[in-house]
């Protein structure tokens, strides 16, 4: 999975990319709008996380971008910014999930995961087969379905 983060923080962007490459995610890290640009015009991101406060163009510019050339893409806004308007208006311009400073790393590594599901999904890659089958039971993560594969040895008549 590869991760832009537009933050002009150094030390949180630097932050955020360090704990995601912990987690085993290729994490590419940028501090305005011209090097997220050129970092996605290098390779393109499965998600992105964009801070709306960027000193050339800010995050909602960015978002409306990327949702007119790559609408799949997963994108977090995360920012100080937490007025209702402001929340309203990162959603609008085509943000997934709207994230506030003080920033928790767990919660925002369950929403890249989370958008990275419907990303893969979007672009056509099917989870994989039945993946254990035991005693009667099937899981199939197609369709997060627990079955039962011979009920009548079970059912006493």
């Amino acid at each position: 999975m590869r991760i832009i983060v537009a933050e002009d923080d150094q030390d949180l962007c630097g932050t955020i990319r360090s704990f995601l490459i912990k987690k085993g995610m290729d994490a590419v890290g940028c501090y305005s709008a011209e090097e997220f640009f050129l970092a996605w015009d290098d390779q393109p991101a499965d998600v992105v996380i964009l801070d709306v406060n960027l000193p050339d163009k800010d995050g909602f510019f960015i978002s409306r971008v990327l949702r007119e050339k790559s609408p799949a893409v997963g994108i977090i806004m995360l920012t100080a910014r937490g007025q209702v308007s402001d929340r309203i208006a990162g959603l609008k311009s085509g943000a997934d999930n709207y994230l506030t400073k003080p920033l928790h790393l767990a919660e925002l590594e369950v929403a890249v995961q989370n958008l990275y599901r419907r990303v893969r999904g979007a672009v056509g890659e099917a989870p994989p087969a039945v993946t254990e089958t035991v005693g009667p039971w099937c899981f199939d993560p197609r369709g997060w379905a627990l079955t039962v594969t011979c009920l009548g040895s079970f059912i006493q008549p």
